[in-house]
């Protein structure tokens, strides 16, 4: 009889263990071991204040509460201290929302319309409005900064007080305290960023190192990535990354401006262009324009490879594929290939009697005139480029070679002129000093000869031969007054 009561006990005991149980209901579903139903009322867990909560004993993984304190469900997470928040709302609070442990932690009675989302999010946030963060430690630290958004691991993790940030991206606008209304998208763009305010960056690392520098725009690859200056605008891999102080800046291009560190005022479009520039107020539009440049300012190139063939040259224009300037205050038009500049009107040279001191009749004429040779010749026009681009490195050098057909053509034509150092001599020689011949600045640069200054020379060898015909004239009508008065 003993024994038996020992079996039906056993049997009891193992139903009561592996039976369901449902309150409300006489057929729980099979997948719950607890099955509460109605429609009158509610579940009701233990409610406490966080200061009972934190002394229960050993609490299981998993155990539920509602905390008073913070009006929420509560969870254990197993980790000690840390128990995961579903829905908040302090006394005197609206509208706030949490899933996290810890999220909206410090949250009181007057931050408002907050939603956290994550581990430690909007931890520290007591009076800011109308947040919202998702991410492990997304705005943690926020107090009353409003209308932030932080979407990402530790995103705008630092932010205070400042207010209208957007970061998206892990550690994006990682540092961020005070600065408000800038945009970060993208893995740590905006990282460093502490008081600068009205940035906007998109790609990963995107204006990284920018702390204090304002109204910037990134977009791209480390674009603005070490910037503190402001008013840049960056687009493309790694535009203008290594700007530190320099204003103002516009890049669109892969590279473009990349080592600019002080300059300021520069615009570069296209890849690589202004790669190396350092300086002020340069403009280059098409593939490695102006790529050489570094110290040189007020520079402007248009076209593919446009550029100069020292790096501190200033006030250049070049305009064409491939168009090289060697000297600074200069403008070239077109590569050495080049056969016709064709323009509809004749160029106008600035001459106003209002502007023109120190004027003497100083030209010689018959004299300068008789001492020149006028003679035919072809131009190298491949030694023309090895000559002014010696002073480059060999592989931009090589690059900006043209093709032997290229050459060819322009190196066929036969042209007729004078040779530059001639003429330097006969003016020399007749104690002229002419500006019509252009001098080497240095050894990339060449001799050139301005055709339009020959004229005021020639028009003075004119008028010195007018002066000659009318005094022969008056010669001649002389002695045929004699011979009149022979004949007679």
């Amino acid at each position: 009889m003993k024994q038996y009561i020992i079996l039906v006990t056993l049997l009891i005991t193992a139903t009561i263990s592996y039976a369901q149980v449902g309150i409300g209901t006489s057929s729980p579903a099979s997948s719950s071991q607890l099955d509460v139903s109605s429609t009158t009322k509610g579940f009701l867990p233990p409610r406490m204040t966080t200061s009972q909560r934190d002394v229960i004993s050993s609490p299981a993984t998993g155990l539920q509460i509602y905390n008073t304190d913070n009006r929420a469900i509560e969870t254990f997470t197993g980790t000690t201290g840390e128990w995961l928040t579903i829905g908040r709302g302090k006394s005197g609070a609206i509208s706030n929302t949490a899933l996290g442990v810890r999220a909206l932690y410090s949250n009181t009675t007057s931050g408002y319309y907050n939603t956290a989302i994550g581990d430690y999010t909007l931890y520290g946030n007591t009076s800011g409005d109308y947040n919202t963060a998702n991410g492990y430690g997304a705005l943690r630290y926020n107090t009353a900064g409003s209308k932030n958004t932080a979407n990402g691991y530790q995103s705008l993790i630092n932010n205070s007080t400042g207010d209208g940030n957007t970061a998206n991206g892990e550690l994006s606008l990682y540092y961020n305290t005070t600065a408000s209304f800038n945009t970060a998208n993208g893995y740590r763009a905006l990282f460093s960023n502490s008081t600068g305010s009205k940035n906007s960056a998109f790609g990963s690392g995107a204006l990284y190192n920018n702390q204090t520098g304002n109204q910037n725009v990134a977009v791209g690859y480390n674009a603005l990535y070490d910037n503190t200056g402001n008013y840049n605008t960056a687009v493309g891999y790694l535009a203008v990354e290594n700007n530190t102080s320099g204003t103002h800046n516009s890049a669109f291009g892969y590279m473009a401006l990349r080592t600019n560190l002080i300059g300021n005022s520069n615009t570069a479009f296209g890849d690589y262009s202004l790669y190396y520039n350092k300086s002020d107020k340069n403009t280059a539009v098409g593939y490695e324009t102006l790529f050489q440049s570094n110290s040189g300012a007020n520079n402007t190139a248009i076209g593919y490879g446009a550029d100069v063939s020292f790096a501190n040259l200033t006030n250049v224009t070049a305009l064409g594929y491939n168009a090289m300037v060697n000297a600074s205050n200069k403008v070239r038009i077109g590569n050495s290939s080049v056969t016709t500049i064709e323009a509809q009107v004749a160029l106008t040279i600035v001459s106003d009697k209002r502007i023109k001191e120190n004027v003497q009749e100083a030209v010689p004429g018959l004299s300068f005139i008789s001492e020149l040779r006028p003679v035919t010749y072809t131009l190298n026009t491949r030694k023309q480029d090895e000559i002014t681009m010696q002073a480059m490195p060999d592989s931009i050098r090589k690059k900006r070679m043209l093709s032997d057909e290229d050459y060819l053509e322009s190196s066929s034509i036969v042209r007729t002129g004078f040779i530059a150092q001639e003429v330097e001599a006969a003016a020399q020689k007749v104690g002229f000093d002419f500006d019509g011949v252009s001098a080497p600045q240095n050894e990339t640069d060449l001799y050139g000869i301005r055709y339009a200054e020959f004229v005021v020379p020639l028009v003075k060898a004119m008028q010195e031969q007018q002066e000659t015909i009318e005094e022969q004239q008056a010669t001649i009508n002389d002695l045929l007054k004699r011979v009149e008065a022979l004949e007679e």
